[in-house]
């Protein structure tokens, strides 16, 4: 850097020239004269040595700088032109001393700036092969009162500080959309099974066991492709016949056991045959309504329901179900962590186990989220919740209160591994409801987030070196103004 100082010395001098005018009419006034000038001169060129050296080690420090330090006078001219700014400009000192900043680097914008403020602004520079950068911009008030350097800007690149939290934001939106989809998926499946259910009728029968008559009614026989005329005399035996050999011996196990008061009811899947030769899958359900006086039975009524697509349903609700148990295996960047409303942990995913050490098994209707919280973390979010709501907020509460009043709560927190370490982690908790609205449980997708963390401890290192570099520049300034 070059730095330039005028000092207005005719003053001075005449001032010199009219005092020692006034004593050369003394004797040895001349000699005098002479050893006070020789002095005086020595001590100037004294002064001067320490405040240049000064000055060259405060623009060493302000050239390590990777901040551009630009200092302005009143007019937006450039006084001062940093190392800083000529590598992130792409222009040498000696074209932008002189020149008005505004017309220099338009993106900057001076005219919306506000002293002692930081704001970000894009910058699209023209050098080969640079694409636009993010560039945080500060105004401070130069603190020398000379009109050469009122006002002082200091910009730093921060582009990849910027395309980190763009692409949080991007991974953030991605995995909402995900739970979204997955939520929307899961509702589907549930308005499907709730139609099939509706849709499915029921056949009565009444069975009188002293004479083994039986009755059923025109559902039952539709349910079979039966004429009801046709089984209007049908016995214990026939209503057997139709029963699939496998199941047979089941449905009567169960059946002897009600009759002889070993259960409160009856009742039995199985298959049954179909006029056209099909099987269908039967849902039987009774109880044995009146006895003899001697106790055994006599009436006993019931109802059958055609289950087969039921049984179809939850056949695909396996696979469903199987298909989802591995997709929460296969995410394992993201521990997922699902319980019932009493909070009891119903699902662990292999995300989980990697990230915190415990095994499904160990957790999966055992425990709570709670095993591996903080317990200073839990009991300060216990004291804000309990302070804003003005009622106790407790133990497994303290997790689900946001998000049942709000849909879904994202906090930082902080996970204990099995083996005792921490681990920052991201929390996204969401309420579980069934087709009645009803909350049966909660979920939550936890993400590590130490590398953030550590991204964000260099940027505060960084910006700690900045402001020593900052008060090292207004050092550098504060000496220069003295100087001139």
């Amino acid at each position: 850097l070059n730095y330039r100082v005028a000092v207005p010395m005719a003053s001075l001098v005449d001032e010199v020239r009219r005092e020692w005018g006034r004593r050369l009419a003394a004797p040895g006034a001349i000699a005098v004269v002479f050893y006070m000038l020789v002095f005086l001169y020595w001590r100037s060129q004294q002064s001067q040595l320490v405040a240049r050296a000064q000055r060259l080690r405060l623009g060493t420090v302000l050239d390590q700088s990777r901040d551009a330090v630009i200092g302005l006078d009143a007019s937006g001219r450039v006084r001062l032109w940093s190392r800083g700014a000529e590598t992130l400009f792409g222009l040498p000192g000696d074209a932008a001393l002189g020149q008005a900043l505004q017309s220099l680097v338009p993106a900057l914008d001076l005219d919306a700036a506000q002293l002692d403020q930081q704001r970000r602004v894009r910058f699209d520079s023209d050098q080969p092969g640079a694409g636009p950068r993010w560039l945080e911009v500060a105004l401070v008030r130069s603190p020398s009162e000379d009109p050469t350097l009122a006002r002082v800007v200091t910009v730093r690149d921060v582009s990849e500080a910027q395309q980190y939290q763009d692409r949080l934001a991007d991974l953030n939106a991605s995995l909402e959309q995900r739970v979204a989809a997955q939520t929307r998926d899961l509702q589907g499946e549930r308005e499907r099974l709730a139609n099939i259910l509706d849709g499915t009728g029921a056949g009565t029968w009444e069975w009188n066991l002293r004479t083994g008559d039986i009755r059923f009614n025109a559902r039952w026989s539709d349910m079979l492709g039966y004429d009801p005329a046709a089984l209007a005399d049908m016995a214990e035996d026939g209503w057997r016949g139709l029963v699939h050999p496998e199941d047979l011996p089941l449905a009567q196990a169960r059946l002897q056991a009600h009759l002889q008061g070993e259960s409160s009811r009856y009742a039995s899947e199985s298959r049954m045959r179909h006029r056209d030769g099909r099987w269908i899958w039967v849902l039987t359900r009774g109880r044995v309504m009146t006895r003899t006086p001697e106790g055994a039975p006599e009436w006993m009524y019931g109802t059958h329901m055609d289950v087969t697509a039921m049984k179809n349903a939850q056949a695909e609700r396996e696979q469903v179900a199987s298909l989802l148990e591995g997709v929460l295996q296969a995410a394992r960047d993201f521990s997922i962590i699902a319980t019932d409303s009493a909070g009891i942990i119903t699902v662990f995913n292999a995300g989980a186990e990697r990230l915190l050490g415990y095994a499904a098994a160990d957790v999966v209707g055992l425990q709570t989220p709670a095993l591996f919280h903080r317990l200073d973390e839990v009991q300060r979010r216990c004291e804000e919740l309990s302070l804003s709501e003005g009622q106790p907020v407790e133990g497994f509460r303290v997790f689900v209160h946001a998000p049942e009043h709000t849909g879904a709560e994202q906090r930082e927190w902080t996970y204990v591994r099995r083996d005792g370490s921490e681990v920052p982690v991201s929390l996204t908790v969401t309420e579980v409801r069934n087709e009645a609205g009803d909350v049966v449980g909660y979920l939550g997708i936890g993400a590590d987030i130490s590398a953030r963390r550590a991204v964000e401890q260099s940027m505060e290192a960084a910006r700690t070196q900045a402001e020593a570099a900052s008060a090292a520049k207004s050092m550098f300034l504060a000496n220069m103004s003295h100087e001139i």
